[in-house]
């Protein structure tokens, strides 16, 4: 194993770095997206007083000006919340033994999302939606044109 790696895109270099700092600060949607498995959930967003605003929903605090942005949420980031802002109608559970994967759409969208839960989560019948939460701290954020991270 490499104590760097070079994220490259059609020739370029996207980010040269350890594997940790590329996998917790990715400098862009490419490198987001290509480290980490299951991939990141990338959606259309609006960074707006302070928060950040997608699909009829608010989840931050987010600091910096009013813009367009692209959301990168990794999936083992999000936290079960009967609270959480995040509702997700679950269309399938993938239990893997030590971890779930749970793969949906955010309720009222066509947003598909996925989340990673550590250990076995049964998800049943009953049981369709799951709310969740991500810390304001674990949000990603890139340029919508450019696709460089942003300051969150």
């Amino acid at each position: 194993m490499a104590d760097r790696m070079i994220v490259m895109n059609g020739g370029i270099a996207e980010q040269i770095g350890t594997p940790l700092d590329v996998y917790e600060t990715p400098q862009t949607l490419f490198a987001a997206q290509f480290i980490g498995s299951p991939a990141m959930n990338v959606f259309d967003a609006r960074r707006e007083g302070g928060m950040i605003k997608f699909e009829g929903l608010e989840i931050g605090p987010s600091q910096g000006p009013d813009i367009s942005v692209k959301l990168g949420i990794r999936p083992e980031h999000l936290s079960l919340d009967e609270n959480g802002p995040l509702e997700v109608a679950v269309q399938m559970a993938e239990p893997l033994g030590a971890n779930t994967l749970l793969h949906g759409r955010l309720t009222g969208t066509q947003e598909v999302m996925t989340v990673s839960l550590p250990g076995v989560h049964p998800i049943e019948d009953r049981r369709p939606t799951v709310r969740f939460s991500i810390a304001s701290e674990q949000m990603h954020l890139f340029d919508p044109d450019t696709g460089r991270r942003l300051p969150s």
